[in-house]
């Protein structure tokens, strides 16, 4: 019996977005029943664009945010500190979700609150509600396993740069192949 052929130019397995494998500061944690609808709210509010100042001004102020974030922090134990270097991870990010290891990942499951930054000239900080959709438990005790997170709440400019980001991600690999390709 003949199998089916697959139609030309189609792939075995369809993404909607490319991915990349990258090393960005982030955070998540569960979130509970009662906080999900708070948390949906703040990200239906409007974001200030800070594309449109120049890159000068747009960085000072996103400084001075963190600076500001990181005094909340220290004077309210319920504030959590900006994101910073301790918070990096490899992670494989697309305009879908993200994937990264976890030490917690047999208490992930539901909703999680994530939060991570994407490098550029004007640093974006990402919170979105995203629904675990994979996560693998390790075979060692105590080693780390993958957690496969899908996002559920985000904001429509933050899916559209981190799409941009991944495509700049895949376009400087690209021209790092292509000269070493040449070089060779």
């Amino acid at each position: 019996m003949n199998e089916p052929s697959k139609p030309p130019g189609k792939y075995a397995e369809a993404r909607r977005y490319y991915r990349v494998t990258v090393r960005i500061p982030l955070r998540h944690r569960a979130l509970q029943p009662d906080e999900i609808g708070a948390v949906e709210r703040e990200l239906e509010t409007p974001r200030p664009d800070l594309e449109d100042l120049p890159p000068a001004l747009a960085g000072w102020l996103l400084r001075l945010e963190k600076k500001l974030d990181l005094t909340l922090s220290l004077l309210d134990a319920n504030v959590p500190a900006p994101l910073s270097d301790r918070d990096l991870r490899v992670v494989e990010v697309s305009g879908a979700g993200l994937s990264f290891e976890s030490k917690e990942a047999s208490e992930i499951e539901g909703d999680e609150l994530l939060e991570f930054e994407l490098p550029g000239t004007v640093p974006l900080r990402v919170r979105a509600i995203a629904r675990v959709v994979r996560h693998c438990e390790s075979e060692r005790p105590g080693a780390p396993c993958q957690v496969a997170c899908e996002f559920r709440v985000i904001r429509t400019e933050d899916r559209e740069s981190i799409v941009r980001f991944v495509n700049d991600v895949q376009r400087i690999e690209l021209r790092r192949r292509a000269a070493e390709a040449g070089g060779t």
